[in-house]
């Protein structure tokens, strides 16, 4: 099972490279463009790095991650959830790329250094998180053993979901105040 599990999380990967280089390449019209490849790059190197991790360290988790996208969704409300998410974050590839071949604006090399620090600081929360919550699949799923659960319309629906058939997750509800932005909500 192991080894289907990395050659399964290797061509994710690989798929992942291709995706991000289509969405950030083809609307800038051009493969010249610094800040297009070590968007690519960082964004890639980071997503590997966190594969690499759970494979070796939580392999059920990544298993749970590989298993994503709308159609593993089985809450249709999360479906559309997650399909706004990706349509999201291809944007935010997509109209840098237009930008960029337009000229429409010029970002200052240290401010796109500094995006490319808040990926890789992004990526470290993600990881964080993947380390102390091994249930943090990529669908919602009720899981033998989970304790807790954790971005607002999904936290929101989610929550809905584990509380209808989570033992004692309502406890956990009144005990933690504060599950998305601490002292806020």
């Amino acid at each position: 099972m192991t080894r289907s599990l990395h050659i399964r999380a290797g061509n994710r990967l690989l798929r992942l490279a291709l995706v991000l280089a289509l969405l950030v390449f083809l609307p800038a019209g051009t493969l010249r463009w610094w800040q297009g490849w070590v968007f690519v790059g960082v964004f890639w190197l980071c997503s590997a790095a966190v594969t690499v991790y759970l494979a070796i360290n939580d392999p059920q988790l990544l298993e749970r991650r590989i298993n994503a996208g709308s159609r593993a969704e089985q809450v249709g409300s999360q479906k559309i959830i997650i399909r706004l998410v990706f349509l999201s974050f291809a944007l935010t590839m997509i109209i840098p790329a237009i930008d960029h071949r337009f000229g429409w604006s010029q970002v200052p090399g240290h401010l796109v250094i500094l995006g490319y620090a808040l990926i890789v600081l992004g990526f470290a929360g993600i990881w964080i998180v993947f380390r102390e919550n091994t249930y943090g699949a990529s669908t919602i799923q009720l899981a033998e053993g989970t304790n807790v659960a954790a971005i607002c319309w999904r936290l929101l629906d989610e929550e809905r979901f584990l509380e209808s058939g989570l033992t004692g997750y309502r406890d956990y509800l009144v005990r933690v105040r504060y599950r998305l932005v601490p002292f806020i909500w």
